[in-house]
């Protein structure tokens, strides 16, 4: 089986891709909680008390994007919950709520202007493979 090309990989929210993207991740983290007491010998002892997770972002702005910075900025500000997934259309994909937490709109000179994020992950991520 090939490699899984990164271009195929988009963030949508509410079902629309977000437009003109250079690059997106998500990653989680299980939060620990250390048990750790003097009966286990000097060896560490955790338990996990939840899942976080982000899906970060960028890319261009273009102002004809289906869903670009303009909606954005609208749920950063707002604080809207939204429907957020990460994946291709083929292989994984991961559904979550989530707010965009952060959010950067840059205008550089002699440069295509770019936008960045973070959504933070509400709830329980679901998975689905094809």
């Amino acid at each position: 089986m090939p490699v899984l090309n990164g271009n195929d990989v988009v963030v949508k929210v509410g079902g629309t891709t977000i437009g003109c993207l250079t690059g997106c991740s998500y990653s989680s983290t299980q939060t620990e909680i250390d048990v750790t007491c003097k009966d286990d010998g000097g060896n560490r002892a955790i338990l996990t008390s939840g899942l976080t997770g982000n899906v970060t972002f960028n890319g261009f702005f273009k102002p004809d994007a289906t869903y670009g910075v303009e909606n954005l900025l609208d749920i950063h500000l707002a604080g809207t919950e939204v429907s957020l997934a990460f994946g291709d259309a083929t292989n994984l994909t991961i559904y979550s709520q989530a707010r965009l937490t952060e959010f950067t709109w840059d205008g550089p000179l002699n440069a295509g202007s770019t936008f960045s994020g973070k959504f933070s992950l509400s709830g329980t991520p679901v998975k689905t493979e094809s």
